[in-house]
């Protein structure tokens, strides 16, 4: 059966990506890879337009979709990143705050059933997308300064939560700890995902 698993986050660096290219790296050539992010209005911090050849900076419209394999491999970029794990398929798609339908619509016309086994990555694309598993990654490590609202619904949605302990990160902020323990519904794990993913946490990734 066709496997889709969705994987958000509060806030940016939380370690999604690192997840994700963990999977990968597990399983090369078996699951295609997503990125949706939203370009947020600029100043606000949330944006990543600091990444190598920043595709909102070539944009059209209010949203795009990068297939294009020479942009998607580039050195130093998250998609880099995944196609070098040996993601199947590797997607960008990128849009502004109230056109994630749209980029959406298209996305799954054009792209969903071809992709087969699916790792997505991206918090406000979950309005729309139906997957099999949901994972939310937090480092405790990070600022709730830094979190993005609507967390307590993603928290509690999510089939699992990841509590990302960093072996080199700084002293974790324990009451944010605290406060997941209290809103989510699933299994909690800790795990550093800097380092390749442990055997036990595959096996809870993909617990029925």
């Amino acid at each position: 059966m066709v496997q889709k698993i969705l994987i958000s986050a509060p806030a940016n660096g939380s370690g999604k990506t690192s997840l994700l290219v963990g999977i990968l790296n597990r399983y090369p050539g078996r699951f295609s890879a997503a990125k949706f992010i939203t370009i947020e209005p600029e100043g606000s911090g949330f944006c990543p337009i600091h990444e190598t050849g920043c595709a909102c900076r070539q944009m059209d419209g209010p949203w795009g979709i990068v297939t294009d394999r020479a942009t998607l491999s580039q050195k130093g970029t998250d998609t880099g990143r995944m196609v070098a794990a040996g993601a199947r398929e590797t997607i960008w798609a990128l849009a502004r705050p109230g056109h994630h339908r749209a980029m959406w619509e298209d996305f799954r016309a054009r792209h969903l059933e071809r992709l087969g086994d699916l790792l997505v990555e991206g918090g406000r694309i979950e309005a729309f997308f139906r997957e099999d598993r949901r994972l939310f990654v937090c480092d405790p490590s990070l600022s709730r300064d830094r979190w993005k609202e609507g967390q307590e619904d993603l928290v509690a949605r999510a089939d699992l939560v990841i509590l990302n302990r960093r072996e080199s990160a700084p002293e974790v902020d324990v009451g944010q700890i605290d406060w997941i323990r209290r809103h989510a519904t699933g299994p909690i794990l800790e795990a550093d995902l800097t380092q390749p993913l442990e055997d036990s946490l595959l096996a809870a990734l993909f617990a029925e």
